[in-house]
C-alpha cells in the first residue's frame, strides 16, 4: 500500500478496511532499522508519514497490525508501506 501525505492517500490506515467488530486494535510503524515511529490503538487513526511532527523521508516502512475478532481470535499482520512524497 502506498501512503502519499501530500496527495491521494494522506494517511496509512488499514483499520479503515476492517468492517467487523473488533477489539484490542494496534497499529505500529517502524523504519528499516527497527525504530518505532508511530503507534495507535484507535482503529480510525492512521500514520501520516511523520514522527513527532517531522516528515519522514520517502521509503519503505514496516507495519504491524493486530486486533481481536468478535470470536476471540487474535489476528496479526505484518507488511510494508511505501511512503511517497
Amino acid at each position: 500500500m502506498l501512503s502519499d501525505p501530500d496527495g491521494i492517500n494522506p494517511k496509512f490506515s488499514p483499520g479503515d478496511f476492517i468492517k467487523a467488530e473488533i477489539s484490542n486494535f494496534r497499529l505500529t510503524i517502524f523504519n528499516r532499522w527497527g525504530q518505532q515511529l508511530y503507534t495507535t490503538t484507535e482503529q480510525s487513526e492512521g500514520w501520516d508519514g511523520r514522527m513527532n511532527g517531522e516528515d519522514m523521508p520517502t521509503g519503505v516502512y514496516v507495519y504491524v497490525l493486530s486486533f481481536t475478532t468478535q470470536r476471540g481470535n487474535t489476528v496479526q499482520q505484518k507488511g510494508t508501506v511505501t511512503l511517497v512524497r
